[in-house]
């Protein structure tokens, strides 16, 4: 995997090693930042030498939490995010997808739970400061104290906690992934109204629905054996319908068109795995692999007549962990 090379500005103070308490009240600071801050703003992501960019509108009223996400690179696609409704927009093909689940996030956003164990497994450390696209932040760093996650270098606005930058670092603080606002304004004149409405006009296009239906493993017949890895705990498992996902090239690639797909999900707080199992065809002409996208690892293979397909923000010996780990269960 190739890095990408970064300048890490230099600390203004002495670095200070913070304790549980620290990390645990900077983490709920980020994460309320960024369900209830209005902004607008370019994103960019860049990983193995490729660049991706969005334009980014959100507003919140205490209650609704609202995006608009723009793609500016490749395909057009206009995203919507109203809480736990996803709605995408595909312009040149005329479809539109509908998703709705507690399990899609906002974005970006950095935390998903807070576990009273994520100090065990990350050591917080306050490093300097530095302005980034007109904003005075704060960097910390994140790092893992094992080589089953990956650690992570981050830039919050001074005044709300607001995530500005973040890199994504392997075991030997090399960046894997990297995204940022090249362009914010904190005090965008954003309309709710105006957002739902342009959300809503779904006229002339396609409509495709993503299920996605609650269940639990055992109901599915799957166990992870001796439990999660270290610091990883389950936090939703879901049947979903491949019919409408395999439009996006992340289906396509991993998944058959038709069936259902058991999704479930595991996170230490910060990292994220899902393990996707569905049943195997030989004539789907899909085959065992592993790769990486910036950050993102996949790998698929084959559990008799099932296929599992590992998606995580970790190394790839965490996912062979969690591949071990996974069995059907006796009857």
């Amino acid at each position: 995997m190739n890095s990408i090379a970064i300048e890490v500005p230099k600390p203004v103070d002495a670095p200070s090693q913070s304790t549980a308490p620290d990390i645990d009240a900077w983490l709920l600071r980020v994460h309320e930042a960024s369900k209830r801050r209005n902004y607008a703003g370019t994103f960019v992501v860049s990983a193995n030498g490729e660049i991706a960019s969005s334009r980014i509108w959100q507003v919140c009223d205490g209650q609704t939490q609202l995006q608009r996400i723009e793609k500016l690179t490749g395909e057009s696609q206009i995203t919507y995010r109203r809480n736990n409704e996803v709605v995408t927009f595909y312009p040149n093909r005329k479809v539109v997808q509908i998703e709705s689940s507690d399990a899609l996030g906002a974005y970006p956003d950095l935390l998903k739970t807070i576990p009273k164990t994520i100090s065990e497994y990350y050591q917080f450390t306050r490093v300097g400061a530095q302005r980034i696209a007109g904003v005075d932040t704060n960097i910390a760093e994140i790092k893992a104290k094992d080589p089953y996650r990956y650690s992570y270098r981050v830039w919050t606005a001074k005044d709300s906690g607001l995530v500005v930058k973040m890199q994504t670092l392997d075991g030997q603080s090399r960046v894997l992934e990297e995204s940022v606002f090249s362009e914010l304004d904190l005090n965008a004149p954003i309309q709710m109204d105006q957002l739902l409405k342009q959300m809503q006009q779904t006229d002339g296009f396609k409509k495709e629905y993503v299920t996605l239906v609650k269940t639990t493993p055992e109901a599915q017949g799957w166990m992870i054996k001796e439990g999660a890895p270290l610091g990883f705990a389950a936090t939703a498992c879901y049947q979903r319908s491949n019919q409408g996902a395999n439009k996006t090239k992340f289906w396509q690639k991993l998944f058959k068109p038709h069936g259902t797909t058991m999704q479930w999900q595991f996170s230490d707080g910060l990292a994220n795995v899902s393990l996707f199992v569905g049943d195997y065809d030989d004539k789907d002409g899909l085959s065992e692999s592993r790769h990486a996208a910036g950050a993102t690892q996949i790998m698929r293979k084959r559990l008799d007549r099932f296929w599992l397909t590992l998606v995580g923000d970790v190394p790839q010996v965490t996912l062979e962990l969690f591949a071990q780990k996974l069995q059907r269960k006796s009857d």
